[in-house]
């Protein structure tokens, strides 16, 4: 018997044990229907199907590095002397919001320790309130 018969049988036996061993599986947990039907779907393959797949993950990027930033960014407008790990801005006077995005950018999200030892500041606490109050927090009010 050539070789080549040979590994053609050992093939051939191998196939007929992984499809013996898949029956027996699917006889005791039967996947082979629902994931058959779920296979079976008709899924859009236009072109512009893709530019909407484009602009949810382009959202969900956009939610992400909003929420980081959203906890780590600060926005104020006061004036700072930095002090951080690029040496060549060391002592010059810059906003706070210059000082975190480059804290951000060097060292990345880690808060510097806050002295008044309030553990939330920026949209947290706001979030919070709303969240204590209700849906009806942020609604205007008509003037009487």
């Amino acid at each position: 018997m050539s070789l080549r018969r040979r590994r053609e049988r050992r093939h051939e036996r191998a196939k007929e044990a992984a499809v013996r061993a898949f029956d027996a599986a699917d006889g005791r947990l039967p996947l082979a229907e629902p994931a058959r039907a779920v296979l079976h779907k008709a899924f859009p393959d236009h072109w512009s199907f893709l530019l909407g797949e484009l602009a949810l993950y382009a959202f969900l990027v956009l939610l992400l590095t909003g929420v980081y930033l959203t906890l780590f960014f600060d926005p104020s407008m006061v004036e700072s002397t930095y002090t951080g790990p690029y040496e060549p801005l060391q002592g010059q006077l810059m906003t706070q919001a210059y000082t975190t995005t480059l804290r951000i950018s060097f060292r990345g999200a880690r808060r510097p320790a806050d002295p008044s030892g309030a553990p939330l500041d920026g949209a947290a606490p706001t979030a919070a309130a709303v969240t204590a109050a209700g849906r009806g927090a942020l609604r205007l009010r008509r003037a009487p």
